[in-house]
């Protein structure tokens, strides 16, 4: 149940990404050779910056119902690659709304 589960989140995860990051050949694990710098140069990144309880929210809940499938300590590679995933993206998020709020006070 947990690999459905995670093979559905990895897809759906995917999905949400910016164009640039989808093009890669491989669905998973998406590419993370790019600094939280290069990556909020590089936009796209409307669909995942969302507030509210329809945001980010959404995909750490989700990622969090993945991780409880498994018991402590026994989460698979995938499962932890997506931790990873989740952190570099927050990252470059924080970045672009750090940018974002310097533009709109200049």
């Amino acid at each position: 149940m947990a690999a459905a589960y995670g093979n559905k989140w990895k897809m759906w995860w995917h999905n949400m990404q910016p164009q640039w990051r989808r093009e890669q050949r491989e669905v998973w694990p998406l590419s993370r050779a790019w600094t939280p710098e290069e990556g909020a140069s590089r936009g796209g990144w409307e669909t995942l910056a969302v507030s509210g309880s329809n945001g980010f929210y959404i995909a750490i809940m989700a990622l969090a119902w993945w991780l409880r499938a498994f018991d402590a300590g026994t989460a698979d590679q995938d499962c932890e690659e997506a931790l990873h995933e989740v952190s570099h993206v927050l990252d470059t998020l924080a970045l672009v709304a750090e940018r974002s709020r310097k533009r709109a006070h200049n």
